[in-house]
């Protein structure tokens, strides 16, 4: 599928996204989660992420019942994103839909242990070391 085809698909997932879809965007959208931004129905390497965060390069998806009959396309699915040095969490409409704190718990755990480039220097540094404004050079 061509990218203009797989965009214009995105955008018809974002207007018809799942409940459990609709109920963790509420929680995550606007930088209501950390002061993140989220994307969703996000294109990655032709493949779209339920969600999207660039600075933990962070996909989520979220499974509803189809998932459990797809479990090997799943794995292969999320084998080639994580590939790409994409990070993955993935969450079931039951565990979003009964345990959202459980859910949030697990992202914002995500954050602190995992390390992601910065853009500056391209070294790793991990989410609960990170200096705000510190530029990753020089003393400020």
């Amino acid at each position: 599928m061509k990218f203009k085809e797989k965009l214009c698909l995105a955008r018809k997932f974002r207007t018809n996204d799942t409940y459990a879809e609709k109920v963790l965007w509420e929680q995550i959208r606007d930088k209501k989660l950390l002061n993140l931004k989220f994307r969703r129905q996000y294109i990655i390497h032709n493949f779209i992420i339920d969600f999207f965060c660039f600075k933990y390069r962070l996909a989520i998806e979220v499974d509803g019942d189809i998932h459990k009959k797809q479990t090997i396309k799943d794995e292969k699915r999320q084998k080639i994103i994580e590939s790409k040095k994409i990070n993955f969490l993935r969450f079931t409409n039951k565990e979003i839909l009964t345990n959202m704190k459980k859910v949030l718990s697990e992202i914002k755990g995500f954050t602190q242990r995992t390390e992601y480039p910065s853009p500056v220097t391209g070294e790793g540094c991990r989410g609960e070391d990170r200096k705000r404004g510190n530029s990753g050079g020089e003393d400020e």
